[in-house]
């Protein structure tokens, strides 16, 4: 697997955060987190467009972490719009 950002700190703790923007199974949201668990790296996934679409990655998400990261992708040049927190407090809203 390669990471969509990887950072490794002093320590060696190693977390790489995946923007998944295209539809996916939680199937393999589960699998490719553990390829990186067994590689004793620490995942988050953010999700836009279409993989944000899909109401079970937000419910897989929440059940392991306890949020959701939201992003959305400007039409321009592919380049950040905004990033978006959702917590299970914000869940409900």
């Amino acid at each position: 697997r390669i990471a969509d950002v990887l950072f490794t700190f002093p320590n060696g703790w190693r977390i790489a955060h995946e923007a998944q923007l295209a539809a996916i199974s939680t199937e393999d949201l589960a699998a490719r987190t553990e390829d990186y668990n067994s590689q004793g790296i620490d995942v988050f996934w953010w999700f836009g467009r279409d993989a944000l679409k899909q109401r079970a990655n937000l419910e897989w998400s929440m059940a392991i972490y306890g949020f959701f990261l939201q992003i959305e992708i400007s039409d321009t040049k592919d380049q950040f719009k905004t990033v978006v927190l959702h917590s299970a407090d914000r869940a409900a809203d």
